[in-house]
């Protein structure tokens, strides 16, 4: 039972949320209603792989029922919703197709050599000149804190000391004081 019970928080971990939350309470809370779409046919035998594990885009809701939804009152005859749906996800795969046919090698290569060359700096410049910089600058660190805490604290506790003994009062002007031509009448009191 124990391996069941991972299996399932496992799919549900999985699972993308639910991309319809309906209102159903008159105090104004709501209440997600997930609902089983229908998947278009894919073209692998088996499950399509999973290409997003990471889950980077499940902001990107493209299907037909995720864009598309007519309120309550009006319907559009079911041989013109088909016909548009057909030609939504037809024309939606095949422009895909093209593009990442035609753009995706050239962006995955310019993507491939940009990361590659961060990866790079970072690793051959910026960490080193980091690691440098903190041992070359902890001299300088010691001896900032060495003057301050020699010729500034005196100063720095004696205001503190000054300024814990006042006391502010807030007060707010009546309206005959309030006179927007004399600056002086904004600190009468």
């Amino acid at each position: 039972m124990g391996s069941e019970e991972g299996i399932d928080d496992e799919e549900k971990a999985e699972t993308p949320p639910p991309s319809y939350v309906e209102p159903t309470f008159p105090d104004g809370t709501t209440e997600v209603v997930a609902f089983d779409k229908e998947r278009p046919d894919s073209a692998w035998e088996e499950p399509a792989p999973q290409r997003d594990p990471q889950r980077l885009n499940t902001h990107l809701q493209i299907e037909w029922d995720d864009l598309i939804g007519e309120p309550d009152g009006v319907k559009t005859m079911d041989c013109a919703w088909d016909l548009s749906k057909k030609c939504y996800t037809g024309c939606l795969g095949g422009c895909y197709t093209l593009f990442t046919i035609c753009a995706a090698p050239f962006l995955g290569c310019y993507l491939g050599i940009g990361m590659a060359y961060m990866v790079f700096i970072h690793v051959w410049a910026i960490g080193p000149i980091m690691r440098m910089l903190k041992m070359t600058l902890f001299l300088v660190r010691k001896i900032t804190r060495l003057f301050l805490a020699a010729c500034m604290d005196p100063y720095v506790e004696s205001a503190a000391l000054i300024f814990s003994k006042m006391k502010v009062r807030h007060q707010e002007v009546s309206k005959k004081h309030k006179n927007k031509d004399d600056p002086d009448s904004l600190f009468l009191s």
